[in-house]
């Protein structure tokens, strides 16, 4: 037989709940137990809300994890998102990426236009809706990262390193383009496209057609083409024209 319970007190149940890692069930335990016996409410009734609310904080804890691990420069919302400021862009398709699915499918978003029309922070959306959906996922700007895998490779660590890359379900690669990379800065880089292609999603946003991606890898088309066939095989292109925002606020 276990020890009996009949005389635990409300602070020892709630100690005993904290240690099996139960905390809605300890810190909401008296509120809600006075609302059962107020409203009458079954013991079964009880322990489903109750296993409810735990579910969901813990499902909150785990996608605030995820939000800090993704390194997203700003919280944003597409919540108050200006539709109107930019000449054109597909608001039907955005709202149709933010409903994540092409993560499911392993796809690839490309978000191309200039700067300030909202690039960023439509990526930053995704990923932050992936966080929260309890998904995997990584901000980092193009540059950053084909840095950081320069140094793994000069400390002979670069297949470690670029499990980093490889690993989360969602990778936003922010800025590609606004930096030219060099000969080996585009080569680590081509490993990660070529390693997450048809395994996970990556979001790219870039202020370069993709005529001109050639640019951006040591004035290599070859392996531009390369890196393009792999996104847009089995992704989609996101075309933003318009004024920066942060001009015209400026100029306000």
């Amino acid at each position: 037989m276990g020890r009996s319970t009949h005389n635990m007190t409300d602070k020892e149940l709630q100690e005993l709940l904290h240690k099996l890692n139960l905390g809605f069930f300890a810190e909401n335990l008296p509120e809600y137990v006075a609302n059962a016996a107020k409203n009458q409410i079954s013991c079964f009734n009880f322990l489903a809300t109750m296993a409810k609310g735990e579910l969901a904080a813990r499902e909150d804890r785990r996608a605030a994890r995820q939000l800090q691990a993704a390194k997203i420069p700003v919280l944003h919302s597409m919540e108050n998102f200006d539709w109107t400021f930019p000449t054109r862009i597909n608001r039907s398709q955005i709202e149709q990426l933010m409903r994540l699915e092409f993560i499911e499918r392993k796809e690839n978003v490309v978000i191309i236009g200039p700067v300030g029309v909202g690039k960023t922070r439509i990526a930053s959306c995704l990923l932050r809706k992936a966080c929260e959906k309890g998904k995997s996922a990584l901000f980092s700007q193009a540059v950053d990262i084909a840095n950081d895998l320069l140094a793994a490779k000069l400390h002979h660590n670069l297949g470690a390193r670029l499990k980093k890359y490889i690993s989360p379900a969602l990778l936003v690669i922010d800025e590609l383009g606004y930096l030219p990379l060099d000969k080996e800065g585009a080569e680590v880089l081509f490993q990660v496209f070529s390693k997450r292609y048809a395994q996970k999603s990556t979001v790219v946003t870039t202020n370069m057609q993709c005529r001109e991606w050639g640019r951006i890898f040591d004035n290599s088309n070859m392996m531009a083409s390369a890196i393009l066939d792999r996104l847009l095989e089995n992704g989609e292109k996101v075309v933003i024209d318009g004024r920066s925002h942060r001009t015209e606020k400026r100029d306000l």
